[in-house]
């Protein structure tokens, strides 16, 4: 409002009460009809012709605007996916854990006397059964040690033939008491004494032969010769071993489960199937074999423990695994691919082809992950059709062409 006119113009300030504007009276037929009979300059007139032309034009430009926006929306063409019906099928529920492939048999092999390596029979990887030759040493010392052996047996053996023909003399004087009792009790103590000396000698002569036979490595049981580091000339001890055997086949697989887990499986239940982690679709057949006798008070886990065939070789020890234990069967499970489950903050959700061709979003359950599909257990039904590709586009209440 003006200060001293009283004219009201929208958008503009009053002019500071210094400046004197020479006015006129604009007339009704001025504005076009807009009713203002305010007495305004010829500059604040054109000022507010402009204003109106540059309002009057926005708004037919927001006009058009949304009219096009419309328009577009209306004819927005169908987004192309790819849809199927879930499908029906018995499913298999397991018990999963985590295991490691360990070897049946695990033996390292040490020497049993300390010596010079000669001859190494056997390479790293060889399969090797029980008694196989697999190194030698220098056997030289130990051949000289039999023989003294030997030497000092016989010379033990000669002392007592003596002592028994000496006793078997004087053992009629003696009943006859034609000899003193200290000189008889000396020829029995001599008779002792060579029995004993020859008792000792033989197990030297035992001990010497051992030895001489130790000096041929061979193996303690069937296996798979691991790495080997030794070459002929080194000097190996008896104290540290000179190589391993290790048994490939069948392969142990070791694991365990929580209190609930153990509940749900029989125990009568002998078969196992087990799926490398690095290449689940790399599975497997193995059967149950041992099972703990009491939980871990610390972990609460039992252990469990199975075999699997490795006839082949594809096994190796050490090898992570995923165990899976039968424990039931879902008939009528519905069955879709892992593509057409995506997830949000309120868990897994698929989207809906409707009747109309477009999208509704449900939330689901999983209840098992079969790797390159998921059972549900409720959200869809087996008659509705499941977005499996073209999520990128997606979105609730999209119109979409199902794709053949």
């Amino acid at each position: 409002m003006h200060p001293r006119r009283g004219c009201c113009i929208e958008g503009f300030a009053a002019p500071p009460s210094r400046v004197r504007i020479d006015v006129m009276l604009l007339s009704q037929d001025t504005f076009g009809g807009l009713g203002y009979n305010t007495p305004l300059s010829t500059r604040v007139r054109n000022r507010w012709i402009k204003y109106m032309i540059y309002r009057m034009v926005a708004l037919l430009l927001l006009a058009t605007a949304c009219k096009s926006n419309e328009t577009h929306q209306a004819e927005a063409p169908a987004i192309p996916v790819h849809a199927e019906k879930p499908a029906v099928k018995d499913v298999p529920v397991y018990v999963e854990a985590l295991g490691r492939l360990q070897p049946s048999a695990q033996v390292d092999v040490y020497p049993r006397i300390s010596g010079t390596l000669t001859q190494v029979l056997v390479k790293e990887g060889d399969s090797v059964k029980t008694g196989d030759t697999l190194f030698i040493l220098e056997n030289e010392p130990c051949a000289i040690k039999l023989a003294q052996a030997k030497a000092a047996l016989a010379s033990a053996q000669a002392t007592l033939n003596a002592a028994k023909k000496k006793y078997q003399r004087f053992k009629t004087l003696a009943d006859k008491e034609l000899i003193s009792r200290n000189e008889w009790d000396e020829i029995e103590t001599d008779l002792l004494l060579a029995k004993s000396a020859l008792a000792l000698k033989k197990a030297a002569y035992r001990e010497a032969e051992l030895d001489l036979g130790y000096c041929t490595i061979k193996a303690e049981a069937e296996g798979r010769v691991g790495k080997i580091d030794i070459h002929p000339g080194h000097f190996v001890s008896k104290e540290q071993p000179i190589a391993e055997l290790v048994s490939m086949n069948p392969l142990v697989v070791e694991c365990s489960v929580t209190e609930s887990e153990f509940c749900k499986i029989a125990r009568d239940q002998k078969e196992i199937e087990l799926a490398l982690l690095s290449a689940p679709e790399c599975s497997y057949s193995g059967s149950l074999t041992f099972i703990d006798n009491h939980f871990d008070a610390q972990s609460g886990l039992i252990a469990i423990r199975g075999k699997v065939d490795n006839s082949k070789g594809a096994l190796r020890s050490g090898m992570s695994v995923k165990v899976k234990i039968p424990v039931a069967v879902l008939s009528g499970a519905l069955v879709v691919p892992q593509k057409a489950v995506k997830y949000n903050q309120f868990g897994a959700f698929v989207y809906v082809v409707q009747p109309d061709n477009t999208l509704a979003l449900r939330q689901v359950e999983v209840v098992q992950d079969l790797g390159e599909s998921l059972v549900l257990a409720s959200g869809i039904t087996a008659d509705e059709q499941l977005l499996t590709e073209g999520h990128q586009r997606a979105h609730v209440g999209a119109k979409v062409e199902i794709q053949q």
